[in-house]
């Protein structure tokens, strides 16, 4: 008779109590926020450095997985992922507001400056990813980056984006003031081209 592994994906709590209940291994999916900034090369293995609300936020619940695994309440791994871009991705840098107005040849929005470089996760590598954490043994009690391509610009992805779908590039930045938290500390520069 064949063994049935079961595996929960998710994040927060709510998946590690569901997993316990369950019996099941847990895999949670969560972003790099609990670094906080950071020049060089992130890896794994940086010591988790939030500078914002968020990023305690997201450390804490790091902690909260990793020291339930310690404690044997629940066998889990974390998959940790930059901005996400592909198939069903809506509310990401690279999901609603990017990719179905350049279908429609209209600009694109984006946050914050075009020309930093920024690391992108395809979401079908996300989910396979994922997958082969939850089956092995060895990948439990750790964190784990999810696969992605080089950092590149917002300016660049959405040239290459455009470049295949065979429409022109253009994008409306959106730019926030760093010393406001609210949202409406943020205005819209209209641009023909992703430079703004």
């Amino acid at each position: 008779m064949d063994a049935t592994l079961h595996v929960i994906l998710g994040t927060g709590p709510v998946g590690v109590w569901t997993a316990r209940a369950a019996g099941a291994r847990y895999v949670s999916i969560d972003n790099l926020y609990g670094y906080g900034r950071f020049s060089g090369t992130l890896t794994e293995r940086a010591a988790l450095n939030p500078n914002t609300r968020k990023g305690r936020l997201r450390a804490a619940m790091t902690r909260d997985v990793l020291g339930a695994h310690a404690r044997g309440d629940v066998r889990a791994a974390i998959l940790q992922s930059a901005d996400y871009y592909g198939p069903g991705v809506t509310a990401s840098q690279f999901g609603a507001r990017t990719f179905p107005p350049m279908l429609a040849g209209k600009p694109a929005d984006i946050a914050g400056s075009a020309s930093m470089p920024h690391s992108y996760a395809y979401i079908e590598d996300v989910g396979r990813a994922a997958a082969v954490l939850g089956t092995r043994d060895e990948a439990l009690g750790r964190v784990w980056f999810a696969p992605h391509a080089p950092a590149i610009t917002q300016r660049a992805m959405i040239e290459e984006a455009c470049r295949q779908l065979g429409v022109p590039p253009r994008a409306r930045a959106w730019r926030c003031s760093t010393s406001s938290p609210s949202h409406s500390s943020c205005h819209r520069r209209r641009s023909n081209s992703p430079s703004a």
